[in-house]
């Protein structure tokens, strides 16, 4: 997953999902799964803020990470083409999140909801001072 806006006319932005297909010293090729676009990105310099780490430093790293799970606010927007599994330990906070995390799926028979053991359901939280 993008953790980084690299190119917002491209819809490469925050949160954006990516396969790696491959690693080449300081490119990595990658593919949209949904489009199946080919995108070459490079290393970033990043550096520190200075008023949070008391120091200066930087670092060249890919602007991706690892994306075995999302949440469902990061979820929003986007289509799921494999398998979801939604865990459902507390209850969502805000109103419309479960629907948006069970909604990316592109098939209902490819959600799964895991629950507590002892839970039958769960609350739809609604706050009525905002709605």
């Amino acid at each position: 997953m993008l953790i980084r806006n690299v190119n917002k006319k491209n819809k490469l932005c925050n949160g954006t999902k990516l396969f790696v297909e491959k690693l080449s010293g300081c490119l990595l090729y990658c593919s949209h799964p949904i489009t199946e676009e080919k995108i070459i990105l490079p290393r970033f310099n990043l550096e520190s803020d200075i008023e949070r780490a008391g120091i200066s430093w930087r670092r060249r790293q890919f602007p991706v990470m690892p994306a075995f799970a999302i949440t469902s606010n990061k979820s929003q927007g986007q289509s799921i083409p494999g398998k979801v599994g939604i865990y459902l330990w507390q209850d969502f906070f805000s109103h419309g999140q479960l629907y948006v995390a069970a909604s990316r799926v592109t098939h209902p028979s490819r959600v799964k909801f895991f629950m507590k053991d002892n839970e039958i359901g769960t609350k739809n939280i609604v706050i009525k001072q905002v709605i």
